[in-house]
């Protein structure tokens, strides 16, 4: 095994926990007795093999990806805030059983807890930085194409079916739901044989939040509300209603386009593009995290001196 002639990153971290103390052995070759007990020494060698074997690994990297983190992001204002937020969230959930509950889990203290949160929440944010810079200007380009548009405004009437047990037979499913289609269809006639639209929704409408405004819904976009009913509303013209209820996981829906805004400019919107598909690539498989780190690394010329350290880590990051 080749010697390792300086103290690991993670054996000084061990050392530091001792500031303070009465003694702190001054290690310089490794050979200085760091404990003894009954004629049996401990050397700095004995105990560095040790640590290395028990965690050594973990501790490095704990101590690298902080070095890392402290150099990508020098306001950790939001970090902090996403911690508070968190912990305040979980405190109101678990009540006075919060602290005892992280004990059985197998966190220190409060503190420990949010010192966890706040350090996952940097890395995925130092994660996600680096994966910004790999995004194309063809993909941003893509990305806007297919899936940024103007907000839209329009009236809508929802009808949603019977709602049943779960016990249900298939037969009644259908029932309920051939009753609500059948039902979406006469609206539409309605309209189009010129009763108000505003009327009807604050008649028929299930959406009790906007049918008081007569189904007005206005400058919503695509993460307002799901896919099929964005696309239907999108393919009207101004002031056109749907032929058709368009069914999606709420009901039937009857749509009048108000109205559709300008789709804004690429350069305006850029930066959430960015954003988007920084997190997609990170979240296109379980590793790709893992992965990311170890490129972020390499970035910064890792450099691990130990062979059995140095192997260990290839065996489970490369």
């Amino acid at each position: 095994m080749k010697k390792n002639k300086i103290v690991s990153l993670f054996l000084i971290g061990v050392l530091l926990l001792t500031a303070g103390c009465a003694k702190t052995p001054k290690l310089e070759n490794g050979k200085e007795v760091f404990a003894s007990i009954d004629g049996y020494k401990i050397t700095a060698d004995d105990l560095y093999a040790s640590l290395k074997e028990k965690g050594g690994l973990s501790v490095m990297l704990e101590m690298i990806d902080n070095h890392i983190i402290d150099k990508e992001i020098k306001d950790k204002s939001g970090a902090e805030s996403y911690a508070d937020g968190q912990i305040s969230m979980y405190k109101e959930y678990y009540g006075d059983e919060f602290e005892s509950t992280l004990k059985n889990y197998g966190y220190s203290s409060i503190e420990n807890f949010r010192e966890i949160i706040l350090n996952d929440y940097l890395k995925q944010k130092v994660a996600l930085n680096y994966l910004k810079k790999k995004v194309t200007d063809d993909e941003v380009k893509a990305y806007y194409d297919e899936n940024i548009f103007g907000d839209l405004t329009v009236r809508y009437i929802l009808i949603k079916p019977a709602e049943l047990d779960a016990d249900a037979s298939d037969e009644d499913k259908l029932k309920a739901e051939n009753e609500a289609l059948n039902e979406a269809k006469e609206i539409i006639k309605k309209i189009n044989n010129g009763e108000k639209f505003e009327d009807l929704a604050k008649e028929y409408s299930d959406d009790k939040l906007t049918s008081i405004n007569g189904g007005l819904m206005s400058d919503f976009n695509t993460d307002q509300v799901n896919k099929t009913f964005f696309d239907a509303a999108s393919a009207l013209k101004d002031g056109e209603l749907t032929k058709e209820p368009v069914k999606d996981e709420n009901g039937y829906n009857i749509i009048l386009k108000v109205s559709a805004k300008e789709k804004p400019a690429i350069k305006d919107v850029k930066d959430d593009i960015l954003e988007k598909l920084a997190e997609q690539k990170l979240n296109a498989s379980e590793d790709t995290y893992t992965k990311t780190w170890v490129e972020i690394r390499k970035s910064y010329k890792l450099d691990i001196i130990d062979t059995d350290v140095k192997n260990l880590y290839k065996a489970n990051y490369e």
